[in-house]
């Protein structure tokens, strides 16, 4: 009550002096004349009744400070000593009113930063992710349709973009432009992002989240999950997964999920409409069942899956179960296979990679692809040809691949002979996710010098996991898949993922 009272009090003395008439002031009243509020120009400031010439500094406000001239910093900036007459722009050193120098509780591969809310906080250097109360490199990197998740060396799960099905794994269905953590319950080994959904392992079990539509979350249901659960049976012996899946319509369903266990059996769950499943059949299943007539004796490393179609890799054998309409299992047909066939890729293969209806594998010091070549992801930028019913060599020149990754209508690969390592990507170009001008591409990742260790690839974006560590992005940003801490447009340059 008081402070209206003063509030209201010069409002009330200004009426009372227009009632004595002209000639009348506050102080003819005996009010002090500091409760006058005048309204000064640029360059002056009230002070005492009365428009004082006060001039503050650059990024400064003039103020009334005990009678006299001073100012003010806009926000952004403050007024630090030892030069207490300029306002600094607001850093890791200069951090809050009390100008705070943050450097002391910065962890190793950090630098001071000073947060929104003018606390002391800590960005991660070019390279690595923030992971508590630290930064640390990542070791595997999985591109969804419009998410990305990385995997750091402590274990921790580093999710972010599209966010509507709970696939960022942190209980909210709110997008990311920065990394958030999976509420895993321990250190996780492995990662895979599918269409809408991930996958991770954590000492040997496995554990889903996100869409659950057809049942490609596992745990015999089909409800979503934003935050991560067990899958069914699979809880122990689990060394590899793969997830897949596509645009959802009303009469094919997408989204499934495989995993590798110790003795190589492979095991998957989720939409099985065109066979993706593997298990002889086309029948939905929300828990994992065993992929069938494998060859007695194989022993699979590691899978991929498509939009509807899955690949594996049986320690340099290639087999592929599912769709075929665009020739995506590379046996010659379009027809589906609900178990492993074997496409004619030569023996020796050591990444394979599954984009929507097409698949590549590296062998050798060169690259296999096969399936839809509708924007020449699989000829390397020729798209003259609309399918390619079994594998063929893929022409790059000088190009040594070491690595794949496949999106939906584009591939990329990394030239293993070359430091730093230029990745080459061709295929569809609509959202820059080539890194260049299209067709065909070499990517110059930023620095400094290193090799290339994974390539993934989502609906439009493309991510990079380098030598240093460091996740590398480039394409679409509609929903913030790029993690660099803005959302929208598009980017043709890599950046790093944001380490906040």
């Amino acid at each position: 009550m008081a402070r209206s009272s003063a509030v209201n009090l010069p409002l009330a003395l200004l009426a009372a002096a227009s009632l004595a008439g002209c000639g009348s002031t506050l102080l003819d009243h005996d009010a002090d004349p500091s409760l006058l509020v005048l309204d000064c120009g640029p360059g002056s400031v009230s002070c005492n009744g009365e428009c004082m010439a006060c001039q503050p500094p650059p990024n400064g406000r003039p103020a009334c400070v005990n009678g006299g001239c001073s100012f003010t910093c806009t926000a952004g900036y403050n007024r630090c000593p030892p030069a207490g007459d300029t306002c600094a722009p607001e850093t890791g050193t200069s951090c809050g009113p009390s100008c705070a120098d943050c450097t002391s509780s910065t962890p190793a591969n950090a630098s001071p930063a000073c947060s929104a809310a003018h606390a002391c906080t800590f960005a991660c250097d070019p390279g690595y992710l923030k992971s508590g109360s630290g930064c640390q490199r990542a070791v595997a990197v999985s591109a969804g349709y419009v998410h990305t998740c990385a995997l750091t060396a402590d274990g921790r799960v580093k999710c972010w973009g599209a966010n509507d099905s709970g696939q960022l794994g942190n209980g909210s269905t709110t997008d990311s432009a920065t990394p958030v953590d999976a509420a895993l319950p321990g250190a996780a080994q492995v990662i895979a992002a599918g269409y809408d959904h991930t996958c991770a392992v954590v000492s040997g079990a496995v554990y889903c989240w996100g869409d659950n539509a057809f049942g490609e979350i596992g745990d015999g249901t089909t409800t979503d999950r934003p935050n991560p659960v067990a899958v069914s049976a699979l809880t122990t012996g689990i060394v590899a997964i793969g997830a897949g899946g596509g645009i959802l319509n009303s009469t094919v369903s997408f989204g499934h999920t495989c995993a590798v266990d110790a003795a190589g059996g492979v095991h998957c769950w989720g939409a099985n409409g065109s066979g993706q499943v593997g298990d002889g059949t086309t029948v939905t299943r929300t828990s994992p069942v065993a992929v069938t007539a494998l060859p007695p004796g194989t022993a699979v490393a590691s899978v991929a899956c498509g939009e509807r179609h899955t690949c594996a890799n049986a320690f340099g054998t290639v087999f592929c179960w599912g769709a075929d309409d665009s020739g995506q299992l590379g046996i010659g047909s379009t027809n589906a296979q609900t178990s492993p066939a074997t496409p004619a890729v030569p023996s020796g293969a050591s990444s394979v990679a599954t984009g929507q209806a097409h698949s590549c594998a590296v062998v050798g010091s060169g690259l296999e692809c096969w399936g839809l070549n509708g924007n020449g992801q699989v000829d390397a930028g020729n798209a003259a040809t609309g399918a390619f019913l079994s594998p063929i060599a893929v022409p790059l020149g000088t190009i040594l691949p070491s690595t794949v990754g496949t999106g939906r209508s584009h591939t990329c690969t990394a030239d293993g002979a070359t430091v730093p390592a230029t990745p080459v990507c061709f295929g569809a170009d609509n959202a820059d996710q080539l890194g260049g001008p299209g067709p065909i591409d070499t990517v110059a990742l930023l620095g400094p010098a290193t090799t290339v260790l994974a390539i993934t690839a989502g609906e439009n974006h493309t991510c990079v996991l380098t030598g240093l560590g460091g996740v590398q992005c480039f394409g679409a940003d509609d929903r913030g898949q790029l993690g660099n801490g803005t959302s929208g447009g598009v980017s043709a340059a890599p950046g790093y993922v944001s380490g906040l």
